[in-house]
């Protein structure tokens, strides 16, 4: 849970703080908690992951892949948004968003099995030329 919607819910900053001292409130990333325990699904450390970079963050890359079904190993969990804020631990990637590229599945923000495929190509160099041999 982000700490914008703890306080949406009305816990004051005090009250986060002292929720954490008593150990109900466990810091997964900065300004994001997990309630009670640290024992968190996949889809929760990626549901940490997107808040932890912003309201318009989405899983993206292989993690995603891994989310839609198209892989079964994800290793980091990768995010893309639009200010590239980066974060301990996650792999965060800086792009903008066309209409129809973010989605929604298991109630977290990701990109489209299509941006999902072109996402990773971004990364990798061109293919070898054999022009001129």
């Amino acid at each position: 849970m982000g700490r914008a919607q703890l306080v949406a819910l009305g816990a004051s900053e005090a009250a986060i703080e002292g929720r954490v001292k008593r150990g109900r409130l466990h810091r997964v990333h900065q300004g994001v908690y997990a309630v009670g325990h640290l024992n968190m699904t996949r889809n929760g450390h990626f549901m940490a992951a997107v808040l932890a970079c912003g309201d318009e963050a989405a899983l993206s890359h292989f993690s995603v892949a891994v989310l839609w079904g198209l892989l079964s190993n994800e290793g980091k969990i990768h995010v893309t948004t639009p200010t590239g804020r980066k974060r301990p631990g996650l792999v965060v990637h800086r792009a903008g968003f066309d209409e129809g590229e973010v989605a929604e599945r298991a109630g977290i923000p990701v990109t489209t099995p299509a941006r999902t495929l072109i996402d990773p190509r971004r990364r990798c160099p061109a293919p070898y030329s054999r022009a001129g041999h």
